[in-house]
């Protein structure tokens, strides 16, 4: 029961961690792609990065953001290019116009994509973080990957 509660409190405080912003963009932020009254829809909700614990040096914070960065901000294909969250919700809304373009108005769904960078564990100088991507792009199947 005690490593139960354990996990509890760990998870508690990750969530504290997450939603700490210290002034910038709130934990969360939703972008709607398209009409959205109700349909066609794209949303994008993008996770604000971590706080990173004072423990960990500067360049080595500078470095994970980085990292965590590049997997919040990945485009949705291999086209390369410019790795921002303005990059990604642009390159969302030019494929989704592509898509609403392309498909019977009869057919078309909403596409929604979740990316969430969370703070797992840290003791010291060690940090691990995972960045959870899901979502549905109107495909035959929606996709849920963990890195």
């Amino acid at each position: 029961m005690r490593s139960l509660s354990t996990f509890v409190v760990v998870l508690f405080m990750v969530t504290g961690c997450m939603t700490s912003t210290g002034g910038k963009r709130p934990a969360f932020e939703s972008v709607a792609v398209g009409a959205c009254n109700p349909t066609p829809c794209a949303k994008v909700q993008l996770e604000t990065i971590p706080e990173l614990p004072g423990t960990i040096n500067e360049q080595a914070q500078l470095n994970i953001t980085k990292h965590i960065e590049q997997a919040l901000y990945a485009p949705l294909d291999d086209s390369g290019g410019e790795i921002s969250r303005d990059a990604l919700i642009a390159s969302v809304r030019s494929q989704y116009e592509d898509y609403l373009r392309d498909k019977d108005p009869e057919v078309v769904v909403d596409w929604s994509m979740q990316r969430v960078a969370s703070l797992i564990f840290t003791s010291g100088e060690v940090v691990s973080i995972a960045v959870t991507n899901k979502g549905f792009l109107g495909g035959a199947h929606g996709f849920d990957d963990k890195r």
